[in-house]
């Protein structure tokens, strides 16, 4: 063929030879060739001509025609073309390989714009900056696929802030339930001054160039957008936006759907989206069951002349990301490559998957980032918070009777809190001013009517709140059904799930009832046993959504499957909805771990501990944070050190005859704590343990002349030891009255040692040794009856000392051992007892020095069947010596209770304690997570895990609350509040906490600097703003003078008139209850000594409004009546010490000159000032 290239048109032209110049052998013809490789075919003139303008094409066509054996003729021009644009192939396929280890990036140094105070995490930047890179690559488009509760709407506002506000508006289509949500984020991350505008179907703000507008999919989807909806919506279709951000793009995964060719388009139909330069299509689950709902995502990111997509190796993929089906050559197609596509009988077949990683290259490689938590999940913080407000419009799954029901019931919670609102304030004022009476009949009046005026408001509150969830729950029941349908599957075809916390009973239900067989519930109603049935299954797999109530399963249970957390309602109490994250065990606490007992802070993942099952399991995770709240501390018999945890740590405990999960202050003298016994079922039951090579003395050596010869002397152990009973009963001694030597000097033995009474067990252990053979020796003591047994074989001593240590400090028994069935540990527990125990008064009790082989032996006595006891003891015969017994007694002599069943020990309490931890330094206060159960030991006592959920990976905690609503107000300070403790706390990825002096966060002072003191209005709480009760206004008042009192009321008044200033500018900033309580003072002709009081701690609270003078004279009466002298305030404020002194010194003459009957007052000296 030959071969030439039109630079006009850009094409490469294959024109067919005769066949006397073709020289090819009979077989394949040339047209197929060419046609297979891609080629086009026409006529030109009488010339039958092959064509493409792809460079790869042409390569394909002239690489297969030369294997063919056709000749071929190429001319220069095309030569150069296609050596230039394979070259430029080849550099873009590097690219492209780049571009995929990008993608996955967890870290990047790149500069993104960010507010003061904020910062993006290292993966968040590595993927903004992967997002700009593909745009200044020429692609119009990118996938944002990370996982969810990665904060792809910080990372959107990353892109935005980093796009020149000259570009455009930007766009933002997301389902309605997160458009409030994305525009605080956008606000909240914004540099540049961009206005953020929210779109209805009612209203569209007019928008500036450079703005951002959020809008719906539901309002972007209507037909003829324009001539339905006038007005605003219009401009969606004719303005040319800088960026299309489309949140939950998953939405989009049908190309027929109104919705997809209304925002994307369809270029197979020809049809155009929203008009933009460029798109980001953000989604958690980019497929969420086939391969072939991500080909509009991917249509939309392929829209440009000259794109290539390439796969491993430099394989060229740019055919099937451009076309999604080709029946002539299918593997050209996205469907025939990656959707196992074929014809069918009734139309393409395209509901399979191949070549998925294949698919998974050539998206990252082009246009698409995606990390999962696992990837970045020492980045992420333990709970990412979210607050989603719905918006009360039509949605999917939400219908516009809905809507109207549920902007319904928000009004008419408003008006009814409103309603209470003034009329609690009313009766609050009431009872301050009450305060300043001489009448205490009218005092006791005004309590009375605000306590029942609260119990009033509290019950329709209830009543209205409950509505208001009701109305909810088709936003609730719509937000799931997405999540899950968000949520990617595992290897076996399972999603995580989802766990709903609600309140009321008939909200629970009715969400339950709108998933059907694929949800669970569980509340106050159903019955302990059945729910942890739920809890197991749940776990399982065997069911995906599971709707809670709070008060029922808000604790105690283990829910580690998900890691998605919603609450449908919020509790009047906000501890209810995050208590889980607070219960933790005190540092310094012993958990029994199958090494012996191991301080809780120096746990490490893949320790194993004991589970209030009885079996050993694996440390997943360790964390520990602060405390300063309340410690209880547990004493009980058979362990004397007491358990000390926080209060509301779960234990288990017996009371009444029945075993449960009880907070520890609600334990009591005469409950019992439980420890497992562990169980032998999951046993190794071996035979025969092998010695390491390392053990092992060389069976040969070189002489001085370095011939190589056999080591004769030398004793070789067989090469695995039987377990049989003599040997453990060996093991046992050794560990009790052993030792281990490898001094050059002395040779390695083993020695055994005892008094001149037990030398029949040392003749046991000799004729152990002697089936071993290892040759053997007794030592006799001219000082003492003591008598040694050494066993002289290095072998034996390596591997004595690896599995049961050298001395006494650091023996321990090796995990085989406390692995093997209780029968065959009976005879190593029995001789380790004789040698470093005794039997008193029908107890066999041990002294060791080391915690780890006490601990372990009396878990293996435990495991048997005993009642065991152990304890550490300070005294001067055994200081620091741990002591265990055991015996097979049915009952406990101290308490009446009966010492356990088959599977437990039950441990008496002696005594509890509750107390508050000191605040500095913090209580460090630790928690371990265990695969596969929800608890460990601690001592001889079971303890909860505090983290119930997503132990796995970081936990995404949303509240779903209606915009306006009351839970809408909670739910962002909740989130806000403990967002606060979080950063104050500095957690740590894996939830652990850095050491550290956590700063205390207390009120501010009345005479603190004026730099530092609170707003011109209040809105902070400090000592002063505490209600102040009646007595102390009546003992401040005998503290105040004539001069005083007119000061104050001159205080009042100035306030007063601020605070109607500010009620005027904008309608806030003043306490109602202080501005109600502030007129009534401030409108009278003068005050009593008892008003001036009370209204001293409003002039206080508010003197920021006051004169210098008049401000410091408020100051200085605040210290004055509380007593609380010293210089706390600033030495800088010199220009003012002499008013203040003037003011001193008249009251020092006003006091001189009282009758000498009154009672001493406090001299002005005692305040340096």
């Amino acid at each position: 063929m030959r071969v030439e290239y039109n630079s006009g048109t850009g094409e490469f032209r294959f024109h067919a030879l005769p066949p006397w110049e073709d020289g090819a052998p009979a077989g394949r013809k040339e047209k197929d060739v060419v046609k297979e490789a891609g080629c086009r075919f026409r006529k030109v003139g009488a010339d039958a001509v092959w064509y493409t303008d792809r460079p790869d094409v042409a390569a394909q066509a002239l690489k297969s025609s030369q294997s063919a054996g056709h000749a071929m003729r190429v001319d220069d021009a095309a030569k150069e073309a296609l050596e230039k644009a394979i070259r430029a192939r080849e550099s873009a396929a590097r690219a492209a390989e780049t571009a995929a280890e990008a993608s996955r990036s967890a870290a990047s140094d790149a500069a993104i714009p960010a507010p003061a105070g904020l910062d993006y995490l290292p993966f968040q930047r590595a993927g903004i900056s992967y997002i700009l890179d593909r745009y200044a690559d020429g692609w119009p488009g990118v996938i944002l696929g990370d996982q969810m509760g990665l904060g792809k709407s910080i990372m959107l506002a990353g892109v935005v802030n980093s796009l020149p506000v000259e570009d455009g508006p930007v766009l933002v289509v997301c389902p309605a339930s997160l458009k409030g949500n994305l525009a605080r984020e956008t606000l909240k991350w914004g540099v540049q001054g961009r206005g953020v505008h929210v779109w209805t179907g009612k209203e569209q703000p007019a928008f500036a160039d450079g703005d951002v507008v959020i809008v719906n999919y539901d309002i972007v989807h209507k037909e003829n957008v324009a001539a339905a909806l006038k007005g605003g919506l219009a401009k969606l279709g004719r303005t040319q936006w800088a960026l299309l951000a489309c949140d939950e793009a998953h939405y989009l995964k049908n190309p027929q759907a109104k919705r997809t060719q209304a925002v994307l388009g369809d270029s197979y139909r020809k049809k155009e989206g929203i008009p933009a330069q460029r798109r980001l299509l953000m989604t958690g689950t980019p497929i969420t069951n086939k391969p072939k709902e991500l080909w509009p995502l991917v249509d939309a990111c392929v829209k440009k002349k000259g794109a290539a997509v390439f796969g491993p190796g430099g394989r060229d993929l740019t055919a099937p990301f451009t076309r999604y089906w080709n029946s002539y050559a299918p593997e050209k197609s996205f469907a025939g490559l990656f959707c196992d596509g074929r014809q069918g009988r009734y139309g393409l077949e395209d509901d399979g998957a191949s070549n998925l990683e294949l698919l998974q290259h050539g998206l990252r490689g082009s246009f698409m980032v995606r990390r999962t938590k696992n990837e970045v999940l020492k980045e992420l913080p333990p709970k990412f918070r979210q607050v989603v407000e719905f918006a009360m419009e039509s949605d999917d799954g939400v219908n516009a009777d809905q809507a109207k029901a549920a902007a319904k019931a928000v009004k008419a919670e408003a008006a009814t809190a409103g309603r209470h609102e003034k009329e609690i304030e009313r009766l609050r004022a009431a009872v301050e001013l009450a305060k300043a009476s001489d009448d205490e009949a009218a005092y006791q009046s005004a309590v009375a009517a605000l306590r029942s005026g609260q119990g009033a408001a509290f019950a329709e509150m209830a009543k209205v709140r409950h509505e208001t969830a009701v109305a909810k729950i088709p936003y609730v029941v719509s937000h799931i059904r997405q999540a899950l349908d968000g949520q990617e599957r595992e290897a076996d075809g399972k999603r995580g799930g989802i766990i709903v916390f609600a309140h009321h009973t008939d909200v629970i239900e009715a969400i339950g009832e709108a998933f059907g067989p694929t949800a669970r519930i569980a509340h106050g109603g159903t019955p302990l046993k059945t729910r942890q049935e739920l809890v197991d299954a749940f776990q399982r797999g065997e069911f995906d959504v599971f709707v809670c109530q709070m008060q029922a399963m808000g604790v105690g249970h283990t829910l580690t499957r998900s890691s998605h957390v919603v609450f449908a309602e919020l509790d009047w109490v906000p501890a209810t909805v995050s208590q889980a994250e607070d219960r933790c065990i005190l540092a310094g606490e012993l958990v029994q771990t199958i090494k012996g007992l191991v301080p809780i802070e120096d746990i490490k993942v893949g320790d194993l501990v004991l589970t209030h099952l009885g079996n050993w399991k694996p440390v997943t995770a360790t964390s520990k944070r602060s405390h300063r709240d309340l410690i209880t501390e547990i004493s009980y018999f058979r362990y004397n050190k007491p358990l000390r945890s926080t209060s509301d740590h779960k234990l288990l405990v017996f009371r009444d005859g029945e075993i449960t999960w009880m907070e520890a202050a609600d334990v009591r003298p005469r409950d019992a704590l439980v420890m497992p016994r562990p169980v032998s079922d999951g046993d190794m039951d071996i035979e025969e343990i092998r010695l390491d090579d390392w053990m092992r003395v060389p069976r040969t050596h070189h002489n001085s002349w370095g011939d190589k010869q056999t080591n004769g002397r030398a004793v070789f152990l067989p090469d695995a030891l039987a377990l049989d009973d003599d040997f453990l009963f060996m093991c046992g001694w050794y560990l009790a009255e052993g030792f281990v030597s490898t001094d050059a000097k002395k040779g390695a033995f083993v020695s055994f040692s005892g008094h001149e009474r037990e030398h029949a067990i040392l003749d046991r252990i000799a004729l152990t040794l002697g089936h071993l053979g290892v040759d053997s020796r007794v030592y006799r003591s001219k000082r003492c009856k003591g008598i040694e047994l050494r066993a002289f074989s290095r072998e034996l001593a390596n591997f004595m000392g690896h599995h049961f240590g050298r001395l006494c400090e650091d023996k321990n028994v090796p995990t085989w051992l406390m692995r093997l069935p209780s029968i065959k540990q009976k005879h190593f527990v029995q001789a380790y007892t004789a040698g470093d125990g005794y039997l008193r008064n029908g107890i066999n009790e041990w002294v060791s020095k080391s915690a780890s082989a006490a601990s372990q032996v009396a878990i293996m006595a435990a495991k048997a069947g005993e009642r065991v006891t152990l304890r550490q003891v300070d005294n001067r015969h055994n200081a620091g010596h741990w002591i265990g017994s055991y015996n097979d007694t049915a009952s406990n002599p101290n308490r009446g209770v009966p010492i356990g069943t088959d599977e437990y020990t039950l441990n008496p309490v002696r005594e509890v304690k509750t107390f508050i931890a000191r605040r500095s330094p913090s209580v460090t206060v630790h928690d371990l997570t265990v695969a596969d159960d929800h608890s460990f030991v601690v001592g001889f006592a079971t303890v909860h895990n505090c983290h119930r959920i997503g132990q796995v990976s970081s936990v995404l905690v949303q509240h779903l609350v209606l915009e306006g609503s009351m839970d809408a107000t909670m739910a962002r300070r909740l989130v806000e509040k403990q967002a606060v403790i979080d950063r104050a706390l500095d957690r740590r990825a894996d939830g652990t906490l850095p050491e550290m002096q956590e700063e205390d966060v207390d009120a501010l002072v009345a005479d603190r600097e004026s730099e530092h003191e609170p707003p011109a209005r209040a809105g902070h709480t400090t000592e002063a703003t505490k209600a102040v009760s009646r007595e102390r206004v009546a003992e401040w008042a005998e503290k105040l003078a004539d001069q005083d009192v007119e000061d104050i009321h001159r205080a009042l008044r100035i306030v007063a008139g601020a605070c109607d200033g500010a009620r005027a500018t904008d309608g806030g900033g003043f306490s109602k209850v202080d501005a109600a309580v502030g007129h009534v003072l401030s409108a009278g002709e003068s005050l009593t000594a008892r008003q001036a009081a009370l209204g001293l701690t409003l002039a206080n609270r508010y003197r920021r409004q006051l004169p210098a003078e008049l401000k410091d004279k408020v100051v200085f009466l605040w210290n004055d009546v509380k007593g609380s002298g010293g210089d706390r305030r600033s030495a800088g404020r010199s220009a003012l010490l002499s008013a203040v002194a003037e003011a001193t010194a008249a009251k020092a003459d006003r006091l001189s000159a009282r009758p000498q009957a009154e009672p001493p007052r406090r001299k002005p000296g005692g305040h340096s000032l």
